[in-house]
């Protein structure tokens, strides 16, 4: 069964466009300099979650400005380092920095994928933590250190999830406007490196 975001529609940044369709979530290409835009896939991730998250109950739409504004706030708190944001308990740390700021009173929440396959939580695990997830309404930062094969998506990265389907493992991925789907039954097994998932409370 396929559980999802509660409106899709909400994650399009109005103002903006991908290659002619809807530009969902933020793009780190957004941001001013070129190191942020080089290594700004961590807050520009965060920055889909809350933007999403703070306009669930008002159904307000965004426009590109007030989306890159608030890219930039979150940067405050979730700065890369020279490394990027390659572990879960970084981001998690971060964002918890960030909602103490902004009087964002929610809690945050990670499941981490390790390197080695047998320390891994199996699809079943990772499945029941993001469907309490997306279940809350909440979308989910997904880190993909290495992407076992599904092409969609780059390596050493963050992306948010959108929706997934428990028994096939499809999931939707939002990354740099594009809204496509991978295999995250696939991924758990063949990622060379892991990553992981972190979530707020609504």
């Amino acid at each position: 069964m396929k559980i999802s975001v509660k409106n899709l529609e909400l994650l399009i940044v109005g103002g903006t466009d991908h290659e002619g369709g809807a530009h969902y979530g933020g793009n780190q290409d957004w941001y001013g300099s070129p190191w942020r835009r080089g290594a700004g896939c961590g807050p520009t991730t965060v920055a889909t979650v809350t933007s999403y998250m703070l306009r669930s109950k008002s159904g307000e739409t965004v426009e590109k400005p007030d989306f890159v504004a608030h890219m930039n706030d979150v940067w405050q708190f979730v700065t890369p380092t020279m490394f990027g944001l390659p572990k879960t308990s970084q981001v998690r740390a971060r964002v918890e920095k960030l909602i103490a700021a902004r009087d964002f009173p929610r809690s945050v929440t990670e499941l981490d994928v390790p390197e080695k396959p047998d320390e891994r939580p199996d699809f079943a695990r990772c499945a029941e933590y993001i469907a309490e997830c997306l279940t809350r309404d909440v979308p989910v930062a997904f880190l993909c250190l290495d992407n076992g094969g599904q092409e969609e998506l780059d390596n050493w990265h963050w992306t948010t999830l959108a929706s997934l389907d428990a028994e096939t493992g499809a999931a939707e991925i939002i990354d740099s406007g594009r809204l496509f789907t991978i295999d995250l039954r696939r991924w758990l097994v063949e990622t060379g490196n892991g990553g992981g998932f972190i979530a707020m409370e609504m």
